[in-house]
């Protein structure tokens, strides 16, 4: 990839002069009505699947802030993480971002809650404030590790079982690491194993994670189209409803089958359950009463669905950054064997004397994240980059463009999780691994059980086998969030 110099922001050459407008930020001419929406057509259709090798080229070409319209959506991408603080610093306690369409129209249509994705305002934290107690206090998600680890566990069996004879390849990794991260978030959310990972997994596992995989897909190629499903059921919006009724139908029935069991047992023996269970995710949401059984089934239908997506395909990102580069693998593995006793539960105080683990999540994440932008509508007017932005522009943070912007990290296409580790990270790295889960009160609310669970997996897969692959390097694409654009080819090399 070639590089550039990265052009300095106008207001570091001319600090006294005041801010100027927003329409004089520079960025790709567009044609009326559609924008730049020519930019992103191919001969095969609308291509936004690359929208994030656009967005890294444009910051190269029009440097650290740039506006860009596509149809009716104006945004401003900035790529500079000290001037994308003063974002961060203008939300209030209620912040807004932009929702995504597709999911709300089909909400409204259908009658259902508005869930915790898209809402905002008091309904917003509302949710938060009954669910961050569960999911961002450490000392609660702590308490999931043992649940964690005997699904790492079977999750390494069930890979020397998949295993094909002769190159070791596990087929169809992406959907053998969605039936892990389903089960492991399971323990949290459903207080019990969902049977995924079972030599027969379950035929309603396997048809949600079919529907789970489509509805993003789709839902990236309307969320960039023209709105026609709005007027009328287009063949492209049908495919979406019915990944979207699956997804929400079968998430709907692991969620009351297990509530019914909770309330039955809340009902017989309410001492035990108030005295012994307060840490159990669905035990509390039941006793509380801010949220109806409705939201609570919305909500937690949200979180399985973005918790399995996105956990999986980090640590499938993760397997292939380790298998392309046996060096760093192997440091990692004398790092694992040094501090841990095979064979043994892995807590989180293993977890801390492992800081090149969590590195590696986090180098994997700088290359490879989940989102490629992050993105807030401003509570007030700010300046950044020297420009006035009003209240409510649309404004995102380059997540992709600045994880590799050789101004930021040095060498920025290589592996090198050491660069996370002590004195070596500096804040513009911290800020940039933060904003892979979003930031400030609208942070991913599943942030904390997806470092916790992909730490434990990837340190029990690197105790068992040696990971090698030689296949062509895999660009990333967009399907909602950034996944491989072919099937990830890994061989598992066990260890003796």
């Amino acid at each position: 990839m070639a590089s550039a110099t990265r052009l300095p922001c106008p207001h570091q050459a001319i600090r006294k002069l005041s801010a100027r407008p927003i329409q004089e930020i520079s960025g790709p001419r567009g044609w009326p009505i559609i924008g730049t929406l020519l930019d992103y057509i191919k001969k095969d259709g609308l291509a936004f699947g690359k929208m994030f090798e656009m967005n890294r080229k444009r910051a190269l070409q029009y440097g650290p802030i740039f506006q860009e319209k596509i149809m009716n959506e104006r945004m401003i991408v900035i790529s500079d993480p000290e001037e994308y603080r003063k974002v961060i610093h203008a939300d209030g306690p209620t912040p807004t971002r932009c929702p995504l369409p597709p999911m709300v129209h089909h909400q409204k249509k259908n009658g259902h809650s508005i869930g915790i994705v898209n809402s905002e305002g008091k309904v917003w934290q509302k949710y938060r404030s009954v669910f961050n107690r569960k999911l961002l206090v450490p000392g609660e998600i702590h308490k999931y590790t043992r649940g964690m680890n005997a699904v790492a566990l079977d999750f390494v069996y069930r890979l020397k079982q998949q295993r094909q004879p002769g190159n070791e390849e596990v087929k169809e990794l992406d959907k053998e690491l969605f039936r892990w991260a389903m089960e492991s978030i399971g323990t949290v959310l459903f207080e019990e194993r969902i049977g995924c990972l079972q030599p027969e997994a379950s035929k309603l596992s396997e048809d949600f994670i079919e529907n789970l995989q489509g509805f993003t897909t789709q839902m990236q190629r309307l969320l960039y189209s023209m709105p026609l499903y709005r007027l009328w059921p287009t063949k492209q919006w049908r495919t979406f409803e019915r990944h979207a009724d699956n997804v929400i139908n079968i998430a709907s029935i692991f969620i009351r089958k297990r509530m019914d069991v909770l309330k039955e047992r809340m009902q017989n023996t309410e001492t035990e359950i108030n005295n012994g269970e307060n840490s159990k995710f669905l035990t509390s949401l039941l006793k509380q009463k801010s949220l109806t059984f409705q939201e609570i089934t919305a909500a937690t239908g949200e979180l399985l669905t973005a918790a399995v997506e996105t956990s999986s395909n980090t640590v499938l990102w993760a397997l292939y950054c380790l298998a392309k580069n046996p060096t760093v693998q192997e440091e990692i593995r004398r790092e694992i064997t040094k501090n841990l006793t095979p064979g043994n539960e892995i807590t989180i105080d293993d977890l801390q004397r492992l800081p090149i683990v969590k590195a590696c999540v986090k180098e994997t994440l700088r290359l490879y994240p989940v989102v490629h932008v992050t993105s807030r509508l401003l509570a007030k007017d700010i300046e950044v980059c020297g420009y006035h932005l009003p209240k409510g522009t649309h404004v995102q943070a380059n997540v992709y463009g600045m994880g590799r912007d050789s101004n930021l990290f040095a060498s920025p296409l290589e592996f090198r999780p050491e660069r996370w580790i002590g004195k070596r990270t500096d804040n513009n790295c911290k800020l940039l691994y933060n904003l892979s889960f979003g930031h400030g009160a609208r942070m991913c609310i599943g942030r904390r059980i997806a470092e916790q669970q992909i730490s434990i997996v990837l340190t029990k897969i690197l105790q068992h086998f040696r990971l090698e692959s030689s296949q062509d390097d895999v660009e990333p694409e967009l399907k909602l969030i950034m996944t491989p654009s072919r099937p990830v080819r890994i061989q598992f090399r066990q260890i003796s």
